[in-house]
């Protein structure tokens, strides 16, 4: 059995990783596709092993004000 891994560490990722994870599993039904995603990636059948997208910061001011989760 094949196994793919995915990373995506934000949502734009989640999302294009998603469709792909289902185009796929439309080709290969019993592929193995795991990895780093959010719930896009979930939904289309990807096993996640952990959810980088729950901490994903855009922008200055969402950095600092989140700034405790990188010190």
């Amino acid at each position: 059995m094949t196994t793919i891994f995915f990373v995506a560490t934000e949502t734009s990722g989640d999302i294009h990783g998603a469709n792909l994870a289902r185009q796929l599993k439309a080709i290969d039904p019993q592929i193995r596709l795991v990895g780093a995603g959010g719930p896009h990636m979930r939904a289309a059948g990807v096993e996640i092993l952990i959810d980088p997208t729950e901490h994903a910061t855009v922008g200055v001011v969402e950095v600092v004000r989140h700034l405790s989760r990188y010190a």
